[in-house]
């Protein structure tokens, strides 16, 4: 029997931590003036509250569910502002336009896969495919674009949900449309991680107000990459990961080199161990922040926000954030954006992935047995897999539709 389910599959499954039925408000000042007319605070008015009742746990083994968490105190929270950079939406307005080189943009085979995990009935991950962000996703407003000539934009996210899969549902519907608002108004090359940063707070905001009137405590790991002409930009919060490999034409047909688009945020990074502790929070023997979530950033998770310091933080980084440049794809040979869960990356070495891709060079069949390789390495855990082949001998983009893991 297949492993595979629907990636949108919308089976209302609960454990121990039980969510209502995620019904999205349809207008966000709708929801605000009715929650202010029943009486409800907003989340940036509420208090703080301490980890007391946060204790670490015992090691998972492999396969094990990552998430273990204890409640906190019920009806508290405080949005956490983690964010230094300016992302006011007038950061995308400059005053002049720009002289930017316009690179043509490479076809694009693309596959994906999802397969279920072990431990739940409905599948936590979510994926998001768009070849043409303004074409096929326009913005809500009605500025003029405001950019270079080519406008075209791709992107591509992976969003590994836990404790349900309302916090990656959320994500999948929210974030490119934030991304597709600003960046019709500035569309240059310098913008796109400023977009990518506004977009993940206005996401990780969205949700949090919504995850408070539900009581739901649901959270996402996000790898959004985006990709203008040559230029590759990846924007991550969690432990996913996105890597670029590319095909050494010189040498023989297999022969590769690969590059990490993001680091895989978890207390394993000094940088977030020391920005963890600055921030006074606690990580377990095991790793985990407060003992119950390995991933130290991502989206939702209120219940380990609870008391409104940066621990566990939305800020995206991976290339063009900071001193990480933006990937630019070789116009002499082929290359493949692989973009994972850890479902994936826990289970099957870089180098692997490497050797499979060289082996098999179809999306779709390097995307199925990469998550079968992941099975037989012990991952028990829901894996969602994005394989794009990027060149630039042709004008078109190739889709698949989500593949069967047999």
């Amino acid at each position: 029997m297949s492993l595979f389910r629907k990636l949108s599959s919308k089976k209302k499954v609960r454990g121990p931590r039980t969510a209502t039925t995620h019904d999205e408000p349809q207008d966000e000042q709708q929801e605000q003036q009715k929650a202010k007319q029943q009486g409800q605070d907003q989340p940036d008015q509420a208090e703080g509250a301490d980890d007391d009742g946060m204790e670490s746990s015992e090691e998972s083994s492999p396969g094990q569910s990552r998430l273990r968490r204890t409640p906190t105190k019920k009806g508290v929270f405080r949005r956490v502002f983690s964010f230094k950079r300016n992302t006011s939406t007038t950061a995308f307005e400059p005053a002049a336009r720009k002289d930017e080189d316009v690179d043509a943009m490479p076809t694009m085979e693309v596959a994906w896969t999802t397969d279920l995990g072990f431990h739940h009935e409905a599948n936590e991950d979510k994926a998001t495919i768009i070849e043409d962000l303004f074409k096929e996703f326009p913005p809500k407003h009605e500025h003029e674009y405001n950019g270079t000539p080519q406008q075209k934009l791709s992107v591509f996210a992976v969003f590994d949900g836990h404790g349900g899969y309302e916090a990656s549902e959320w994500a999948q519907t929210h974030l490119h449309q934030h991304l597709s608002d600003l960046l019709w108004r500035s569309n240059y090359d310098d913008k796109i991680t400023d977009a990518l940063h506004h977009s993940f707070k206005a996401t990780e905001d969205g949700f949090c107000e919504w995850a408070k009137k539900k009581k739901n405590m649901a959270g996402s790991c996000a790898t959004c990459v985006v990709i203008k002409g040559r230029k590759v930009f990846c924007g991550n919060a969690g432990d996913s990961k996105a890597m670029i490999i590319r095909q050494v034409r010189k040498q023989t047909p297999k022969a590769a080199d690969r590059s990490d688009l993001n680091h895989r945020h978890g207390s394993h990074l000094k940088s977030e161990r020391v920005r963890i502790k600055k921030a006074g929070g606690r990580i377990a023997p095991d790793g985990s922040v407060y003992g119950v979530l390995f991933p130290t950033r991502g989206f939702g998770d209120i219940d380990v926000k609870a008391d409104g310091r940066p621990v566990v933080i939305c800020t995206p980084d991976g290339a063009g954030f900071d001193k990480w440049s933006p990937y630019v794809l070789d116009t002499d040979t082929v290359s493949y954006l692989v973009i994972a869960s850890d479902g994936l990356w826990d289970f099957v070495s870089d180098k692997d992935v490497e050797a499979l891709t060289m082996q098999y060079q179809s999306p779709k069949e390097i995307a199925v047995e990469l998550t079968k390789e992941a099975r037989m390495g012990g991952s028990e855990d829901d894996i969602t897999i994005i394989v794009v082949r990027l060149s630039f001998a042709e004008s078109t983009m190739t889709s698949h539709l989500p593949t069967v893991v047999e």
